[in-house]
């Protein structure tokens, strides 16, 4: 086979895209907290967003919490929003 030719097609599912985002910010920015649940939400190329919570493994209320309500009330906070809200900040 020609690699120059070879591509790799993956299509996941909500559940797939869910592991992705949690278990990347499990392994990285949110190393210490290994208790996550997460949500995708919106519509995309619209308003496609994903919320994630993080909490200790004793933290039970990260069960509990309604991903619906944070969404409504938090901020994005990742780095594209940063950008946006900061144009002189570059990388």
């Amino acid at each position: 086979m020609d690699d120059k030719k070879y591509m790799v097609i993956k299509k996941l599912n909500e559940d797939d895209i869910l592991e992705i985002l949690l278990e990347y910010y499990q392994e990285n920015e949110c190393a210490s907290l290994p208790r996550s649940k997460g949500m995708l939400l919106g519509i995309p190329g619209e308003n496609l967003r994903f919320i994630g919570i993080y909490g200790k493994e004793d933290d039970l209320s990260v069960s509990d919490c309604d991903l619906s309500e944070v969404d409504k009330t938090t901020d994005f906070n990742g780095d594209h929003s940063f950008l946006e809200k900061n144009p002189r900040f570059h990388l």
